[in-house]
């Protein structure tokens, strides 16, 4: 039905998804 707010919602889960792995990532250096 609303093609604009499924596609919202996987781009920022994937966006929030890469921004913890990085935060991860910067954690154990």
């Amino acid at each position: 039905e609303k093609p604009m707010m499924v596609w919202a919602a996987h781009y920022l889960s994937a966006l929030a998804k890469a921004l913890m792995d990085d935060a991860e990532l910067g954690m154990m250096r």
